[in-house]
């Protein structure tokens, strides 16, 4: 297997069945690359508190995994992808 590009990892997949303690633990035997999702920016970088901003999210990766969801501290954002 190649190096790893920035922003990602590489390593086997490890897998816990119920509590993750060393007796119910395993991992692959096949190596898996993973990425780091980052942010970059955030414009504009501040809004009303009541809202209603759209705001853009630049960065790596974002896109990464089953689902996508977005928060400003502990408001969950609408997304349009």
């Amino acid at each position: 297997m190649g190096h790893a590009l920035v922003g990602t990892t590489s390593g086997p997949v490890r897998l816990c069945i119920g509590e993750c303690k060393p007796e119910f633990m395993t991992k692959s035997h096949q190596q898996y690359t993973f990425v780091n999702p980052s942010v970059l920016s955030l414009n504009p970088i501040r809004g009303p508190e009541s809202g209603g901003t759209m705001v853009t999210i630049t960065g790596r990766y974002l896109g990464a995994g089953s689902s996508v969801a977005v928060y400003l501290g502990n408001q969950t954002c609408e997304f349009y992808g």
